[in-house]
This record gives structure tokens, C-alpha cells and sequence, in this order.
């Protein structure tokens, strides 16, 4: 069992360098893949959107980004009807979650 606690951090030095851990880290697209469906799951979805599975992966390798992409599992090629999370390699930051038309 994980302890679980909320209030205010008392170790706020977040430009602090020591210690700091300096590689990627999202090194990999099965790191993205993990961090994408955590997030995915937990999200406030439609019902329709509930049944989005993984379908792709792309890597931006100019801009070191992972974008991971959800679709409903299908036969058929559709247009649309897509969730994309594009997640940094160097630190995890989330940079954008959106909908296909």
C-alpha cells in the first residue's frame, strides 16, 4: 500500500540541480505507450471514447516528442474519431491532448 498525502511540499527547489536525475524520461516508446494509457484511462471520457485502445505511435525526432494515438479498434479506415497525447522525452510533460474530427 502506497501513503497518500496532500497539503503544501516542503522542498519547492525545483530548479535545484543536485541529485537531479539528467536523462530522458520517456527514453523509449514503450515508456510513452505506459504514460499515454495512464493517462488515457483516467480521463474524462464519452462513452464511445471509453473504447479507444492504442493504435499508434509516432516519434517526432527533430523535437524529441512522442504522440501517442487512441482509436476505437475497427476493420475500417476512419477519418477522425481519434484521441492524440503528445508526451516530451526529457521530462514527461504532457504537451497536448486532442480530439480527431
Amino acid at each position: 500500500m502506497v501513503k497518500f498525502e496532500s497539503g503544501n511540499y516542503f522542498n519547492k527547489d525545483w530548479t535545484e540541480d543536485v541529485g537531479t536525475y539528467k536523462k530522458a524520461a520517456v527514453p523509449n516508446r514503450k515508456a510513452a505507450l505506459e504514460i499515454a494509457q495512464v493517462i488515457f484511462n483516467e480521463m474524462d471520457k464519452s462513452e464511445e471514447t471509453q473504447e479507444y485502445v492504442p493504435q499508434s505511435i509516432f516519434y517526432d525526432e527533430k523535437d524529441e516528442i512522442w504522440i501517442v494515438s487512441f482509436w476505437k479498434e475497427s476493420n475500417e479506415t476512419t477519418l477522425g474519431g481519434d484521441c492524440s497525447i503528445a508526451i516530451q522525452k526529457a521530462d514527461g510533460k504532457v504537451l497536448r491532448i486532442w480530439f480527431g474530427e
